[in-house]
């Protein structure tokens, strides 16, 4: 199984999402994504995911880079938005937010495995 999400990048912010109470981890930020479903690739995963909770459609020729921390096998996706999301659009979370770098890793309400993610592959 596994983790795909997706660094989604707009003019060079990245759009995170406040987590709901029903889910995993509520009351922080993350990345958009979810769990890899058994016998699905992890871009496929993450495609699903995407638009599952912001209905927007990426392709494959979407991905700038691909990320990989095989141990937990949590797959993590670079994608140039075409698009920005509307927020009446968001399905799943309580709400989403563009921020450099900086800025999340400055939150205290971020999540601990997505700020060492950042640090680990110096993501700017």
């Amino acid at each position: 199984m596994g983790y795909a999400g997706a660094i989604l990048k707009y003019n060079g912010r990245i759009l995170f999402q406040l987590r709901d109470e029903k889910g995993r981890n509520p009351n922080k930020w993350g990345l958009f994504g979810g769990g890899i479903k058994s016998g699905e690739k992890p871009i496929d995963a993450l495609i699903r995911e995407i638009k599952e909770e912001l209905g927007i459609k990426l392709s494959k020729s979407d991905v700038l880079r691909k990320y990989k921390v095989p141990l937990v096998n949590y797959n993590i996706v670079e994608v140039n938005l075409r698009e920005i999301p509307k927020k009446q659009n968001l399905r799943e979370g309580k709400d989403m937010k563009f921020m450099t770098t900086k800025e999340f890793l400055n939150k205290k309400d971020a999540l601990l495995r997505v700020k060492l993610f950042f640090k680990l592959f110096r993501i700017k």
